[in-house]
């Protein structure tokens, strides 16, 4: 790749680059040479400076709420849906994790919890479970201390768990959506030790 002139910060920059940002200016130019043909094309027919520079005044003295508009609530808009859009990726994510390793991991964590017998009961989902269940459930495990005896652990069974998935986990690792948020689930930290 062909690096030329420095950008921002003196980041190089490629003549990609270059072309990139050569269409916005030459798009603006030609965009400043239009409007001032129309001004001139104005004043030819209509012979009036003053309403040209009435109007031009006001035109500029609108910009400040054309920024405004473009820049804060579009933007605004266009952010909440990229929020969104990584919040779906992020989902889609933590679905594939727990499809293919976590719930398996969960699960033979859980097995070795010292305290799994105080909540046990209150887990378990029936057909009579309503939302109300659901949300004491929730609150239930947010304020349950977890815990695993590590000294009853199969360490060979979690080795074997974490070796057979070792392809997946290992792509799970190279998706740029791991590394460009901090919300990958805490569970998941330990199968990257």
């Amino acid at each position: 790749m062909q690096m030329t002139w420095s950008g921002p910060a003196g980041l190089p920059r490629s003549c990609h680059e270059q072309k990139k940002y050569g269409w916005y200016i030459s798009l603006g130019i030609a965009l400043l040479i239009l409007s001032a043909a129309l001004y001139v094309l104005h004043f030819v027919v209509f012979h009036d400076a003053h309403h040209i520079f009435i109007y031009l005044l006001g035109d500029n003295a609108f910009i400040p709420i054309e920024v405004l508009v473009v820049t804060i609530i579009i933007h605004q808009l266009l952010s909440m849906r990229e929020k969104k859009i990584l919040l779906q990726k992020m989902n889609m994510l933590i679905g594939a994790f727990f499809s293919e390793v976590g719930t398996s991991l969960l699960t033979l964590l859980s097995d070795y919890d010292p305290h799994l017998e105080d909540i046990r009961q209150s887990l378990a989902v029936t057909t009579e479970w309503t939302d109300a269940s659901f949300r004491s459930a929730i609150r239930r495990l947010k304020d349950y201390g977890y815990g695993v005896d590590i000294r009853r652990l199969p360490l060979p069974v979690l080795k074997q768990l974490l070796v057979s998935n070792r392809g997946f986990l290992a792509r799970l690792l190279e998706t740029p959506l791991c590394w460009s948020t901090s919300r990958l689930p805490p569970c998941c930290g330990p199968c990257f030790i």
